[in-house]
């Protein structure tokens, strides 16, 4: 499998490979099949070769988020290492082709 940034995927876990028979009480039964949704948002610390603009764009707006999340909970030396993270995946995005063209990056 493979999976490019911001893509989804259904994991599915037998229960033999997951808790087993003893499962996880009281919110895992004995022998339960788990289904996880996952978001691929980023990839460690890897650089962003190969990544599409789009893709470092939204890899951006999710450090943004990190930091939005450390900065209300008064962590501002985590909030700005990720703000400088962003910055920094920003600065790697291609030039346009065409100088009349411009990249609008929206941060929610």
């Amino acid at each position: 499998m493979s999976m490019a940034i911001g893509e989804k995927a259904e994991l599915t876990i037998s229960g033999e490979h997951g808790y087993g028979a003893s499962g996880s009480p009281p919110k895992i039964p004995p022998n339960a099949t788990l289904i996880f949704e996952v978001e691929l948002l980023k990839i460690g610390d890897r650089e962003p070769i190969g990544m599409s603009d789009e893709e470092i764009s939204y890899a951006a707006a999710e450090r943004k988020s990190e930091a939005t999340t450390f900065f209300k909970q008064g962590d501002m030396k985590k909030a700005a290492e990720y703000w400088k993270d962003g910055v920094e995946l920003l600065g790697k995005m291609r030039a346009p082709k065409n100088a009349d063209k411009v990249l609008m990056v929206q941060m929610s």
